[in-house]
């Protein structure tokens, strides 16, 4: 092309290209659009072009006129989707998008999808378990992804009559199953509280639904409940939601007894409005039936309330000293009328078996109840945690609230002012009413102060200082922003400082509770020599409890320490400089780039990593040792926050995203982590990459995950997918685990079903020595036995306040200890998110938070019984022959609407599964006489996932990967 012709190049005028339809018809996706420009293009100048995020994938799709419609720039392409398996291969993304050619040039544009409703649109492909879902993106461009189907749920009309009976109607499909066997699907309906602790079943009619067309047909249903079959008193005041579960009696592999569940959704908000009726239960007692939906969600939910009695709040006072409530008791049954006499304000603790009582006088039904605060707080002995009221009629518990006047959101309108009190350990709290979202009345009690992050610790020989953030509760107007106080440290063998501390606060104004601080904590002089060393070897051991004083009051709280935040050396400080941590990673990054292709690969360096450089733990520390000890020649390099742990055989330690960091990432030979390194890490092809995992799972992980859950697109990112790809060899501690961690993550390299190397330490011979010796390290009474308490991370724990609200214990710990103190420590050990919200004053004697012990195994090891939930270390404690308790208190709502579970856990758990607190204590306490019982599970257990551990599975790992490797 001269230079001329280029300056009258021919342009293509800028047009727009909306998407006019999407069908799905045989399993073929049929695309039309409608273009707006003022040219005329040539058949075969338009095509479709679909882009994949993930790899970048292309596919090109030719589009012609529709010769069936009268308009000229309606193009239409047919794409056969059971034709092109590179499409539907995996789960991934595509974004669409138009090439237009004209005159010799062409120019690519984005997909316009503006007002097109996907909501019902899906195709399912039957040898292949996927659903291609169109989106429209937050820019109104089209895409689609390719992904796992899931139950489908729509409601199409709800109603509730006098009677208190509940009809539902609507359609429920699972797309992926075969339909020519509809009478073997069947449908439920299942109820189930907010905590997840009641569930019921209802059997669903099926209904014909031709308009969903013939694979859709026994889509359809009709449903009846009569709400007195449920149990009123057990949900009574809760949010009751509806889910509908599907269940394949096929006889084929795959679909096999397989049932899926969903939250019902509502095909249309306008569909009803909220609905509230009055029926009488089948004790004659009138209560309150409240259809609506979840806001955020659209599901369907119900709330029903007594209506028999109704304590409906007049007034409510706070003032500094107390909070007094005037109430009228409301009621249409002759048993209620004028109530006089002496009766019981009760306040229980939610989610807890707790309660306190406060007498009443109620005259004609009228009652005032004034509160000191200060005697609740300090004599009543209320602690921390939020407390439901009721009042006491014949033995039953009626709910305070304010419903009549019908506003329905009173705790977004009302907000009474937080009064701040001492308790009888001379901490500051804070107390308030506040109306739920059901306007009953409660009480909320929270420490005064409470950690929210860390930022930086550094460390000198002099003094140390920490910065990072807190939220101290209102009242907080009037504070200074310096204060004294101080911060103790708790070490190994029971040695701890208290060091005086001068702090300095200032508010962000993010929110009217959060500061910034900035403490520093002087070392005692007699010990000034030495502190910088014990301090930095013994800082995380366990929380720190610090001291505020604000002169009339002082407030108490724990810090807790990941060590990824102590500054130890120069580089570390100025990672902590936003700017310049940025920049030093992309040089970084950069620098292993060259060194990854150019450096060669040094054949004798093995790199090791344990949970992202956290621990020296788990699967690599146990492969990694077992070298040690066969005097193995390796050049040993592990990734660790904590460059001052001291590790036996004086391997290399590299902080991650230091520069040696990515120098050893670029030029070693083997790679063996638990976990995944990051997405900067190329796998060059002469290095072995080595995935040993973390545990045998129980919740559904990866591509397993309902994409309805929270937990949907954690695990199946493509980012994730990417990391997998890289893995080499993956270790399994059982055939079970295999099977499921590669179908999960599409992995199809070598894996290894040879037992867990970490689990190889319950099979040595000399482990009463080195139980004596933790046991001194965590000073622990040599005559007290050991729980561990080991609960799994809950992924909706991540969402809105929660995630930087204290840890909600769910048993009390007076009562746990005044039960179980004499006897037992508590050992408690939380994923990385909780324990920076851990809050354990008052229990230091009791409770140990060893969340940042490194390893586990080792606690396993010291403990005589295993509380935990739905965690992995039940798999690898059951190697050890000791009781294990299920304290799984939101069984029903975590097992289905949250992850899933692979098996029956119910059915195979091999200990009690226990709902309350109250249930737990008492298996505690009778902890002897449930070995005999559980027995037999106990030992189908083992023979199903611990049947390969024997003490030689790091052996059988380093001769199979490593010196095979070597040999070649």
């Amino acid at each position: 092309m001269g230079f001329l012709e280029s300056l009258w190049k021919p342009k293509v005028i800028e047009n727009f290209y909306f998407l006019h339809s999407i069908l799905f018809n045989d399993q073929k996706m049929i695309v039309q659009i409608s273009e707006n420009s003022q040219i005329d293009i040539e058949e075969g100048n338009l095509e479709l072009f679909l882009k994949q995020r993930e790899n970048g994938q292309e596919l090109f799709f030719t589009l012609n006129h529709n010769k069936s419609l009268n308009e000229k720039n309606i193009y239409e392409t047919i794409i056969d989707i059971a034709g092109n398996n590179e499409m539907i291969a995996d789960t991934n993304f595509w974004d669409v998008y138009i090439i237009v050619k004209a005159n010799g040039y062409s120019k690519k544009y984005r997909l316009k999808c503006l007002d097109i409703n996907f909501e019902s649109q899906l195709f399912f492909y039957n040898h292949s378990p996927r659903v291609i879902v169109p989106y429209a993106t937050k820019n109104g461009n089209m895409s689609f992804k390719i992904e796992q189907p899931s139950v489908i749920t729509k409601i199409e009309k709800a109603h509730i009559n006098n009677n208190g009976v509940f009809s539902l109607s609507g359609y429920a499909y699972y797309p992926s199953w075969d339909t020519s066997k509809q009478n073997n699907i069947t449908k439920n309906i299942l109820v189930r509280n907010e905590n997840g602790d009641y569930e019921k079943s209802f059997q669903v009619q099926n209904v014909e639904r031709k308009d969903l067309g013939d694979q859709l047909n026994w889509a359809g249903f009709n449903a009846s409940i009569h709400l007195n079959d449920l149990d009123l008193d057990v949900i009574e005041g809760n949010e009751i939601d509806i889910t509908i579960e599907l269940k394949n009696n096929t006889q084929d592999t795959h679909n096999l007894n397989k049932i899926e569940s969903s939250s019902i959704q509502l095909v249309d908000d306008s569909i009803f409005p909220n609905q509230s009726v009055i029926f009488k239960d089948s004790n004659g007692n009138e209560k309150e039936v409240t259809i609506r939906k979840n806001k955020k969600t659209k599901s369907l939910l119900l709330v029903i309330s007594n209506h028999n009695l109704n304590v409906e709040i007049d007034t409510i006072f706070v003032d500094p000293e107390s909070i007094t409530i005037n109430a009228v008791l409301l009621s249409n049954h002759p048993l209620f009328q004028n109530i006089t006499g002496d009766y019981l304000l009760v306040m229980k603790k939610r989610n807890l078996n707790v309660i306190h009582e406060f007498p009443i006088k109620i005259n004609n039904s009228h009652f005032t109840f004034k509160a000191n605060l200060n005697e609740m707080i300090c004599n009543d002995g209320l602690k921390e945690g939020v407390w439901d009221l009721f009042i006491d009629i014949e033995e039953k518990h009626y709910r305070i609230s304010s419903r009549l006047d019908r506003i329905s959101n009173k705790k977004d309108i009302i907000s009474f002012p937080q009064q701040l009190v001492q308790n009888n350990k001379s901490d500051a709290v804070v107390v308030k009413p506040y109306y739920t979202a059901q306007n009953d009345v409660s009480l909320l009690i929270r420490n005064y102060t409470y950690s929210k992050s860390i930022s930086r610790i550094n460390i000198t020989n002099q003094n140390m200082e920490i910065n990072g953030k807190i939220n101290i509760m209102l009242p907080n107007e009037e504070l200074s922003e310096h204060a004294e106080g101080y911060i103790s440290i708790k070490g190994k063998y029971g040695k701890s400082f208290d060091l005086p501390a001068k702090w300095k606060l200032h508010k962000t104004n993010k929110t009217n509770v959060e500061f910034e601080f900035s403490v520093i904590a002087t070392y005692p002089d007699e010990k000034l020599s030495n502190m910088k060393d014990w301090i930095l070897d013994h800082i995380k051991f366990d929380s720190l409890i610090c001291k505020l004083d604000f002169g009339k009051i002082q407030s108490r709280f724990t810090l807790n320490i990941s060590p990824e935040k102590i500054d130890k050396s120069f580089e570390d400080r100025l990672n902590k400089i936003t700017r310049i941590k940025k920049m030093m990673e992309k040089g970084n990054v950069a620098s292993y780039r060259i060194l990854n292709k150019l450096f060669p690969i040094q054949s004798n360096t093995y790199i090791f990593q344990s949970y992202y450089g956290n621990s020296y733990a788990c699967n690599p520390k146990a492969i990694y040792e077992e070298m040690l000890s066969q005097n193995k020649n390796i050049k040993a390099v592990w990734v660790m926050k904590d460059l001052q742990k001291d590790l036996p055989g004086n391997p290399i330690l590299v902080k991650p995203h230091s520069f040696k960091y990515y120098f050893y990432m670029a030029t070693a030979k083997y790679f063996v982590n638990n976990g995944n390194f990051p997405d900067f890490y190329k796998k060059r092809s002469d290095t072995i990459h080595v995935e040993t995992w973390h545990g045998t799972p129980l919740k559904k992980l990866g591509l397993d995950v309902d994409p309805d859950s929270v937990a949907y697109a954690e695990n199946t990112s493509i980012e994730l997918l990417n990391r997998v790809k890289r893995w080499d060899y993956l270790i399994a501690p059982n055939h079970y685990t295999a099977e499921i961690l590669k179908r999960a993550y599409n992995y199809n390299k070598k894996t290894l079903e040879i037992g867990y190397p970490r689990n190889d330490i319950f099979y040595r011979n000399d482990n009463v020595k080195k139980v004596e010796e933790i046991k001194k390290q965590l000073n622990i009474d040599p005559s007290k036995k050991v729980i561990l308490y080991a609960p799994t991370w809950r992924d909706d724990d991540r969402k809105g306040s929660k995630k930087s609200s204290p840890f909600e214990f769910r048993f009390d710990l007076d009562q746990f200890k005044e039960r179980f103190g004499d006897e037992y420590v508590l050992l408690l050990r939380l994923h990385y998110f909780d324990a920076a919200r851990i809050h354990l004053l008052g229990f230091e004697d009791l409770v140990y938070n060893v969340t940042y012990y490194d390893d586990i195994q080792e606690l396993y090891l010291i403990s005589d019984i295993l509380i935990t939930d739905y965690s992995s270390v039940m798999f690898d404690y059951a190697n050890l022959n000791r009781p294990i308790i299920f304290y799984t208190y939101d069984l029903l709502k975590y097992g289905s609407k949250m992850r899933g579970f692979y098996f029956d856990f119910q059915e195979e758990a091999p200990g009690p599964i226990v709902l309350s607190d109250s249930e737990l204590y008492e298996t505690i306490a009778n902890i002897e006489d449930l070995r005999d019982e559980y027995s037999e599970k106990y030992e189908n257990f083992k023979d199903r996932f611990c049947n390969l551990d024997d003490g030689h599975a790091s052996q059988r790992a380093i001769e199979i990967i490593f010196e095979k490797n070597q040999r070649r």
